[in-house]
């Protein structure tokens, strides 16, 4: 599932939902509902439906993201065509490195 954070999100455009999410551990994420945000993948603008939470730092695209906008994951040449367009992966680094 995509997940938005809040901080990213108008509180009135957060609707309810009574979906639950997990993280990889088993543990429960707390959900404040669903909504939609626009963004830009690359240069392209996009809309973004997802669960919101407060805690995730950064959009996770999902699975039913990626399948509804037609995205190929190319691991050899590292990068990823959503939309007809390759975006060329980089891996994010924290702070601390």
């Amino acid at each position: 599932m995509t997940v938005i954070p809040a901080r990213l999100v108008e509180k009135h455009r957060i609707q309810r939902t009574t979906t639950k999410l997990l993280a990889a551990n088993g543990t429960n994420i707390p959900l404040l509902g669903v909504a939609k945000v626009h963004g830009l993948i690359g240069s392209t603008p996009m809309g973004i439906s997802g669960l919101v939470s407060e805690h995730v730092m950064d959009i996770m695209l999902g699975f039913d993201w990626l399948h509804e906008h037609q995205a190929s994951w190319d691991f050899v040449c590292d990068n990823i065509v959503i939309a007809g367009i390759a975006h060329q992966l980089c891996e994010k680094r924290n702070k601390a490195t």
